[in-house]
């Protein structure tokens, strides 16, 4: 058993968190938000995902706080035993449409001060590739670094955790949490060479995707143009022929994919990237075009 702390118990943290208490960790969370620390501490979910209130009734103790509002509070009364804090905090885009690392360098920083030799940071969070080197080469005090991305969906992510393999890179043999903590969760650990290629793994799967929507998205517009049905367009281009994977054409896309095209752009600064930037515009503008689209068709 491991003592694994949550920092950011929003989806991502809090899911992962359960997930690591079902197969026996000791699981701690810590959130600024009041009133998740409130619901959590009565063994509420904060949200609805399948199996999540049955597993926070099942696996974590009737007695006693299990989450807290700093990191101090949960720390000053904490023992010696070797420690895995894993930071699933949000990473927002700012007006320059780069991301703000702030909160997550604030809470490292923190957690820095109460790490021993032994503890492992893990970061869990969608970032630019570097973050991780960044944070390691600019906060004293933290020694080991793994970067392993969340790859779940809103739904199954309690069943993903143990079934999808995790992406895991780590600055030394110390940073591989595949003994403490996601080696005892995921069916697979796939363990790549640099930090910069688990981040980067994690950018490319989700542009990859978001790419796929503004491509069916296109497809949606010339098909409309041409008066064909963009669904029956896609599914017979994809029947038995393994070599398409063309998404449905959807309103947008996944907004939560914003990010990882925006980040992965930005880590090439060749003008190719701007295909990657076209790609989400058109996923944002989509649903325009479209009650564009019906106004002109009502008035036809």
């Amino acid at each position: 058993m491991t003592r694994v702390v949550i920092v950011g118990a929003g989806y991502v943290g809090l899911t992962l968190g359960v997930a690591a208490a079902t197969v026996g960790h000791d699981v701690k969370f810590v959130d600024t938000n009041v009133e998740i620390v409130k619901k959590l501490n009565s063994r509420q979910a904060t949200f609805y995902e399948r199996g999540l209130q049955e597993a926070l009734d099942k696996h974590f103790g009737v007695t006693g706080p299990i989450a807290f509002h700093t990191v101090a509070n949960l720390m000053s009364n904490a023992d010696q035993t070797k420690t895995v804090f894993v930071v699933s905090l949000g990473t927002p885009i700012g007006k320059d449409q780069t991301a703000d690392l702030t909160p997550i360098i604030n809470v490292v920083d923190e957690l820095a001060q109460w790490m021993g030799t032994n503890d492992l940071l893990v970061l869990r969070s969608t970032v630019a590739v570097g973050t991780s080197r960044k944070l390691l080469d600019t906060i004293d005090g933290l020694e080991h670094i793994s970067f392993c991305p969340e790859r779940t969906i809103e739904g199954k992510a309690l069943e993903e955790l143990f079934t999808l393999p995790q992406v895991i890179s780590g600055n030394s043999d110390q940073a591989h949490p595949r003994q403490s903590l996601f080696g005892s969760i995921a069916s697979d650990i796939v363990e790549a060479s640099t930090l910069e290629t688990a981040e980067l793994i994690k950018l490319a799967s989700n542009t990859f995707r978001d790419l796929n929507f503004a491509f069916a998205n296109l497809l949606a517009l010339i098909a409309n143009k041409h008066e064909v049905n963009v669904n029956e367009l896609i599914h017979h281009a994809n029947f038995r022929y393994d070599r398409n994977v063309i998404a449905n054409a959807r309103s947008g896309g996944w907004p939560m994919l914003r990010k990882g095209c925006i980040f992965l752009a930005q880590s090439y600064d060749g003008p190719e990237a701007r295909l990657l930037l076209e790609g989400r515009h058109l996923n944002e503008n989509i649903l325009g075009k479209a009650v564009n689209f019906c106004k002109e068709r009502s008035r036809g």
